[in-house]
């Protein structure tokens, strides 16, 4: 039930902050389509598409070089990408309740994509091919898993490689968020979100 809360949490949307390849981070809309296939937001005034079976992993943390041109530490138990195609979706939700619930409902639906696309594959390949292990799919049991603490809507994977243990725990306090006061805000048409009640304060 904790998994369908988080996906209805999804699809309703919410302001994160995104990382780009140029220019300083900006709060833009973000939802996941009524199909749960694809993670949408507005950048400017362009609509952008991230199919989640595209996605190899989904990874905590400021990990990447674009999350460490403007690292915020302080920050790191709210952050987390999304790996495709050799590029990556930076993103900071404005609590760590909300990047639970990101992380989880993502996870989940991006192991669900892969398994999809896995169950296809083997299907078109015929049953003259006896393994089934494609380079991307073989490991996405153990990088899904979250890494945001106990909490009861999401497994644990003691073996996971890409656990952060310390910062998600008691990430340090700061109330300065100097870097925050520049940051942009992208506004969607109307009708984006599906809950009128979707808060663009992030502080």
């Amino acid at each position: 039930m904790a998994v369908k809360k988080a996906i209805t949490a999804l699809k309703k949307g919410a302001y994160l902050l995104k990382y780009g390849r140029r220019g300083k981070p900006k709060f833009c809309p973000f939802r996941l389509s009524n199909d749960e296939s694809v993670l949408i937001w507005f950048s400017g005034k362009e609509e952008k598409h991230l199919k989640l079976n595209h996605v190899t992993r989904i990874m905590p943390g400021q990990r990447t070089q674009i999350f460490q041109r403007y690292p915020r530490p302080e920050k790191e138990c709210q952050s987390f990408s999304l790996i495709y195609s050799n590029r990556t979706l930076d993103l900071i939700c404005k609590d760590k309740d909300e990047a639970e619930v990101w992380f989880a409902g993502l996870k989940t639906l991006i192991s669900r994509s892969h398994q999809r696309k896995s169950r296809t594959e083997t299907r078109s390949e015929g049953v003259s091919s006896g393994t089934n292990s494609p380079r991307t799919y073989t490991r996405r049991s153990s990088p899904l898993s979250s890494p945001f603490g106990s909490t009861d809507s999401m497994q644990k994977d003691g073996t996971d490689p890409l656990r952060v243990r310390s910062p998600f725990d008691s990430p340090p306090k700061n109330g300065s968020d100097k870097s925050f006061s520049s940051v942009v805000y992208t506004v969607p048409p109307k009708g984006f979100f599906q809950a009128d009640s979707a808060s663009a304060s992030m502080v």
